[in-house]
């Protein structure tokens, strides 16, 4: 049994700020989760007196949120208001961080969308049998299969896999 008092007790965070925590860390590139690690295992290591037997995973699941609370937190943070109110290693930081998000978002190559678009390539084509629009199918991805795609390249890799079908099977 997890014993949430523990967590709480080490972080203080409630159970809104873990749930919004869990959502930041899922929404991280891989990158992004190799560092909260990093800092992770460096929070474990100075709060390893902390650290109760038979606790071992509430204690790691603790320094993680606080390794994620850390990252949000400069993440988060902008440019100072006054001189010398932030130091400029925890601005370079923070500009290092968004700059890993962006890159790792824009890291989407089509290649990895079209293999997506074949994974689901019947689902896609029983929705288009119903009668569903390319607009509807759309969204009804986003929904139920989390791919974002434009209803135009999704036609476009729907025709693409139609014609390699045809030219794979004739």
């Amino acid at each position: 049994m997890c014993d949430m008092a523990y967590v709480v007790q080490l972080t203080g965070f409630s159970v809104k700020t873990r749930r919004a925590l869990s959502r930041y860390y899922a929404g991280l590139p891989a990158q992004g989760r190799i560092e909260i690690h990093r800092s992770q295992f460096a929070l474990i290591r100075r709060h390893r007196k902390k650290k109760i037997s038979g606790k071992e995973p509430e204690f790691f699941h603790a320094m993680l949120l606080l390794a994620l609370h850390r990252m949000s937190v400069i993440e988060k943070t902008d440019q100072p208001h006054r001189k010398g109110s932030r130091s400029s290693e925890k601005i370079q930081e923070a500009q290092r961080i968004r700059k890993m998000r962006i890159q790792a978002h824009h890291k989407r190559k089509p290649a990895e969308v079209k293999d997506k678009v074949k994974a689901i390539f019947e689902v896609i084509r029983q929705l288009r049998n119903r009668g569903d629009s390319w607009r509807e199918t759309s969204k009804y991805l986003a929904g139920r299969h989390r791919l974002k795609i434009s209803p135009d390249y999704l036609k476009r890799c729907f025709d693409q896999i139609i014609t390699e079908q045809k030219a794979g099977g004739a």
